[in-house]
């Protein structure tokens, strides 16, 4: 009988399963879903979602009926056996195919994982009522409901939230139960060295032309230095970054890697674009003076969470800033 499922719907859910959990000692008793475009050696053995149900916001409604029909044909036609008290560990409660898998199966607790900030948003009227205009339809025309979530927390099926800072949460729900989302890295020792952690999201800014203009510039401006520049790709950004940047003294971390499994400590430099990453140095009490913050959307830049925060295409506050700090023996003494 299986009494815990995991889905993994992206690399970084991969990193978090891993921090959390043993994930090579998965027995008969566990499932593993993962998404079709993730390809890890070690995944043998789970089950794979295909890619047939991942969203596409290009379909018409009618392939959107058909998408959401066969997801719940499989989930249904599921050959395994589920007790009655099936724990869910999973870092989006917004997928369709998650959704209709708690509903089809009701698990007696939904785990859910902090994915970044950008859920932390308070909960809007219209994003109220266009939740109730889910409900209703979804459940006249599938039999089961699916939710629009937004913000963090509010799919009403979710018992347990791991979570960075529950003081930042615009939205709480008092039948949720909270929980502090640790994830501590090892000691390591980068002195002397840059850390670029950057962003993505669904405009993919890996593939803007004007991004990875600014980002050459930032990466010209840094290798007059001549230190080692590590660029850390977001888990969702599929861009190959070896080939764009071929320069002598880059580094780029596999998407495998969690910004938080860093050690962020330990450079010299840390360039970021208002990654949730930093907010765990932010409220551990770290030195801040070396984290450059850039922020792709001007409205941000009163953001007074983020340190030291600038428009990303002002350049001439942004080499000021690298040139000083990068000549402050406190922070690189080579």
């Amino acid at each position: 009988m299986i009494n815990k499922v995991y889905i993994i719907n992206n690399l970084y859910h991969y990193n978090i399963l891993k921090v959390y959990f043993d994930t090579n000692n998965y027995n008969s008793n566990s499932l593993v879903f993962y998404d079709s475009e993730i390809t890890i050696n070690d995944l043998n053995g789970f089950v794979q979602i295909p890619k047939s149900f991942r969203a596409n916001y290009a379909d018409s409604l009618f392939d959107k009926y058909l998408n959401i029909k066969s997801i719940i044909k499989n989930i249904e036609n599921l050959n395994l056996k589920f007790s009655d008290n099936v724990n869910l560990y999973l870092c989006t409660d917004k997928e369709i195919f998650n959704q209709l898998f708690i509903s089809i199966i009701k698990p007696k607790s939904v785990h859910l994982f902090d994915e970044g900030i950008g859920m932390y948003r308070k909960r809007f009227l219209k994003s109220y009522f266009k939740n109730l205009f889910y409900i209703f339809f979804s459940k006249i025309i599938f039999n089961y409901k699916i939710f629009f979530v937004q913000p963090l927390g509010s799919n009403p099926y979710t018992t347990d939230l791991y979570i960075r800072r529950k003081d930042l949460l615009a939205y709480k729900r008092k039948s949720l139960k909270y929980h502090n989302l640790d994830l501590n890295s090892k000691n390591y020792d980068f002195n002397n060295q840059i850390l670029i952690i950057l962003p993505y999201d669904e405009r993919s800014f890996s593939k803007n032309i004007d991004f990875l203009k600014h980002l050459n510039s930032i990466i010209s401006e840094l290798s007059k230095f001549n230190k080692l520049i590590n660029l850390k790709p977001h888990p969702r950004d599929q861009t190959d970054y070896k080939n764009l940047f071929s320069h002598k003294n880059i580094f780029v971390f596999s998407h495998l890697n969690l910004a938080e499994d860093l050690c962020l400590p330990a450079y010299s430099l840390i360039i970021n674009y208002r990654s949730s990453s930093i907010l765990n140095l932010v409220f551990n009490g770290h030195d801040l003076n070396n984290i450059l913050t850039l922020s792709l959307d001007e409205s941000h830049i009163e953001d007074d969470i983020y340190p030291n925060m600038f428009y990303f295409n002002d350049l001439k506050k942004i080499f000021s800033f690298i040139n000083n700090l990068i000549l402050d023996v406190k922070y690189f003494n080579d």
